[in-house]
């Protein structure tokens, strides 16, 4: 009867304080280049174009894209694009804190980890869609014998975020298999041939998979990175020694702890997922989904008591990560995300438009939504790669500023001795594992002509 008073009181207060706090971090954030990359195919392309040219390209299925075009057509502004990520966010916190089936004092701290707290509700990507989507999942679950049609339609939902969570989908489906009936089986098959097709990659022109899928060099740091990035280790391997040995260290022992007591769901949830970030994409970002799917399996293992040294395993992740979204919330207020406002405000201070700016990098693409005509738009990976061809640099005569976000020596002195000059605009995104992919600093060369 304490407790349920006690939740009756405590729970509203809590996620009233989370709301505010979100909201202030989402006032402070500077989108950065993924996050515009996103914006701008809702807003640019149309239906046709989005299912049929660009999901291929982009490696994403549809869902997030669709979520954008909404509230574009709703009248969102960019200014306020972390509310995208917010509003599924908040509706996957509060069902959350209301129906897991854990105790008090574990729902309040897993809601306050870095990635439910920080980084799947601030920093406006698909991911965000996820933790909505995993608490329907783990609720019909319990229930997917008497509403197996539901239970399917969810899975098909999460199965649209994110590569990863279509190959949870699939797994999850396995194991509903002997529970489905005919209509369901060929529901999600259609499901998942569909999505195979509208994602399925130019292999001759998509420049991710000729670059990185296959090179086992790739494939040992996406290995390494996994193992120490993201759940309570600070630093990647390549830095800090210690904290890679400490990470692998406790990463082994809970997959371990978790195979020991979870061999069906970790075979079809977890190692799949694990391949697949080993095999082709890791980032620190994608640690947040083997939480997502330790916490499901939890969920839908719940009446299983866990072992001690789970518990201890657990504490010890919460500890960090709270302390990760304490750091991540002083960033958010006194750094910067990304560049492309200050680059922004500094073009216009220059009377230098979108039109006479040269973007030679993915990362420049940040700057794009400010300008409110599809003269900037998103980056194509087919057309361009990973960087525009630049030895030497062809621009147009109508340049006056070149974006690059690679600071390289034959960029500077071509551009240097063509009148350009060089302005650092330096950013650096909160990830807790200090990758270098965090670095968003834009490199601005531009005439000093333009000021007349």
């Amino acid at each position: 009867m304490l407790n349920n008073r006690l939740q009756t009181l405590l729970l509203p207060l809590y996620m009233l304080l989370w709301l505010v706090l979100s909201v202030y971090m989402g006032q402070h954030h500077e989108p950065f280049a993924d996050e515009a990359q996103g914006w701008l195919i809702a807003r640019d392309t149309t239906f046709s174009e989005l299912f049929f040219s660009v999901l291929r390209k982009e490696g994403h299925p549809f869902l997030w894209y669709l979520w954008l075009k909404l509230l574009l057509f709703l009248g969102l502004p960019y200014s306020k694009v972390y509310l995208a990520s917010l509003i599924p966010q908040a509706a996957g916190v509060t069902l959350f804190l209301k129906k897991a089936p854990f105790p008090l004092w574990a729902r309040l701290a897993f809601a306050s980890t870095y990635f439910i707290f920080y980084q799947y509700n601030i920093v406006a990507r698909s991911y965000s869609l996820m933790l909505f989507f995993f608490v329907l999942t783990a609720l019909l679950w319990q229930k997917r014998e008497k509403h197996p049609l539901a239970y399917t339609i969810v899975l098909m939902f999460l199965g649209s975020i994110s590569v990863h969570t279509f190959l949870l989908s699939v797994g999850l489906f396995v194991l509903f298999m002997p529970q489905a009936k005919t209509k369901e089986k060929l529901l999600f098959a259609t499901f998942v041939a569909l999505l195979v097709c509208l994602l399925f990659p130019d292999m001759t022109t998509n420049s991710y998979i000729k670059h990185f899928t296959g090179n086992m060099f790739v494939t040992l740091v996406h290995t390494m990175s996994l193992t120490t990035c993201g759940l309570i280790t600070v630093a990647g391997f390549y830095e800090d020694i210690f904290c890679a040995a400490f990470g692998i260290f406790y990463f082994c022992l809970l997959m371990t702890e978790l195979l020991g007591q979870y061999k069906k769901d970790f075979a079809f949830l977890l190692l799949p997922n694990l391949l697949f970030m080993a095999a082709v994409s890791y980032k620190p970002w994608h640690a947040g989904i083997l939480i997502l799917i330790i916490m499901l399996i939890l969920w839908q293992n719940h009446s299983q008591k866990i072992s001690k040294t789970l518990l201890v395993y657990i504490i010890l992740f919460f500890m960090v990560q709270i302390y990760w979204s304490i750091r991540a919330f002083v960033q958010e207020k006194n750094g910067a995300y990304s560049a492309a406002p200050a680059v922004h405000d500094f073009l216009k201070q220059k009377n230098i438009s979108i039109d006479e700016t040269e973007f030679l990098s993915f990362n420049t693409t940040s700057l794009c939504p400010y300008d409110e005509t599809n003269s900037c738009t998103y980056w194509d990976w087919c057309k361009y790669g990973f960087l525009k061809k630049v030895k030497p640099i062809v621009l147009p005569q109508s340049a006056k500023a070149v974006l690059t976000t690679w600071d390289r020596k034959t960029i500077n002195k071509q551009l240097t001795s063509q009148g350009f000059v060089l302005k650092v605009f330096p950013s650096e995104h909160f990830f807790a594992t200090r990758d270098m992919s965090t670095d968003e600093t834009i490199y601005l060369y531009y005439k000093e002509s333009s000021n007349e």
